[in-house]
C-alpha cells in the first residue's frame, strides 16, 4: 500500500505554486500517490498519511490551519 502524501501550499505570486508541483512530481516518481493543494480553511488532511506544507512561512499557514493543525503530520 502506497502512502498518501499532501503537498499544500500557499502562494501570492505563484512562485510556491511552481515549487510545489515540481516536489509532488518528485514524490510521484519515487513510487508514493501524491496530491497538491492549495492551503484552505476546509483543506481536510486526515486522509494522508503525511502532509508538506509549501508556504514561504510555516507560521502564516499555521493561522489558516488552526483548527486542524493537530492532525497534521510534518515529515
Amino acid at each position: 500500500m502506497s502512502r498518501r502524501i499532501l503537498i499544500a501550499y500557499a502562494t501570492r505570486a505563484g512562485s510556491t505554486a511552481g515549487i510545489a508541483e515540481a516536489v509532488v512530481e518528485v514524490i510521484r516518481d519515487a513510487g508514493y500517490d501524491a496530491d497538491l493543494s492549495l492551503i484552505k480553511s476546509d483543506l481536510v488532511p486526515d486522509a494522508y498519511d503525511a502532509v508538506i506544507p509549501g508556504i514561504r512561512s510555516i507560521w502564516a499557514a499555521c493561522v489558516r490551519w488552526r483548527s486542524m493543525y493537530a492532525s497534521i503530520r510534518l515529515l
